[in-house]
């Protein structure tokens, strides 16, 4: 009975399924790096890896081994000469998946796969590090450390500016009486040495700072009693402790970037041929 034994079919007979991933697995083997569908992928890693395995041992057995897999005899020599000697000191993890773009039209997930330490990885990463040095461009760990550091610059800044708001006394604002005064009997201005193109400047800004007063004069005058400032001091300490946990938050997300820095893949987007 078949309880429990589920094999992704890709629309394809068994044999056909074989087929198509000893095609997949040589071609790996010939060109280090190739692109296919992320599933496909995923399936094709534990033949790929078994043919390191079995080249290895460069035994009449592992000849005919890897003659049962390979149709063509350069890659059965491939796998032999070059990549058994490149893993020989790793007893696995010779395979990397990444994921790269959306396929139009079926909308599937395209990846590609390649055995670490190929040709094309080593000219990326010596382009990429040309680049950086000619443009002066920072590394994408530098960019997002850069960005985080300034986000919690941010929240600091914010507490800075809400503490102070609670420290200083409210300022009341100026009375209707007051403010009719000020409208009626602007400050004046001195005119010693002045030059007519100064005298309309300043008659501007006379009428600009009557309009402000009028304006002001309209408003309502806020109530500063003891229940409003208290409530006024419990927002302020909520919005304090949110800005704290923030700052928390960023703290986390700066020191899990610091571990990742000698990742060489991190922020690398590759785009396909």
């Amino acid at each position: 009975m078949r309880h429990k034994f589920k094999v992704k079919q890709f629309g394809r007979r068994k044999k056909h399924r074989d087929a198509m991933f000893r095609n997949l697995v040589q071609e790996l083997v010939l060109h280090e790096r190739i692109y296919t569908t992320y599933t496909k992928a995923m399936y094709m890693r534990p033949l790929a890896e078994f043919v390191i395995n079995k080249a290895k041992g460069d035994t009449r057995k592992a000849h005919h081994h890897l003659g049962k897999i390979f149709y063509k005899r350069d890659a059965k020599l491939k796998a032999m000469r070059e990549l058994a000697p490149r893993f020989k000191d790793q007893n696995g993890g010779y395979v990397r998946v990444v994921k790269s773009h959306i396929r139009r039209g079926d909308k599937a997930q395209m990846a590609y796969i390649e055995y670490i330490g190929n040709s094309i990885e080593i000219f990326e990463e010596e382009n990429r590090i040309r680049e950086q040095e000619t443009k002066n461009l920072p590394s994408f760990w530098e960019w997002e450390m850069k960005i985080l550091e300034q986000e919690r610059e941010f929240y600091e800044n914010e507490i800075m500016r809400l503490t102070g708001q609670t420290t200083e006394a409210p300022q009341i604002e100026d009375t209707q009486e007051e403010v009719d005064d000020q409208v009626d009997h602007p400050k004046e201005e001195t005119k010693d040495d002045e030059t007519q193109t100064t005298q309309k400047e300043s008659v501007k800004a006379e009428d600009l700072y009557t309009q402000n007063l009028v304006k002001n004069a309209s408003s309502p005058i806020v109530d500063m009693s003891g229940s409003t400032l208290s409530q006024l001091s419990v927002s302020v300490a909520n919005q304090i402790k949110h800005l704290e946990k923030n700052i928390n938050r960023v703290e986390m997300d700066i020191e899990l970037h610091i571990k990742e820095k000698d990742n060489k893949n991190y922020g690398r987007h590759f785009e396909p041929f």
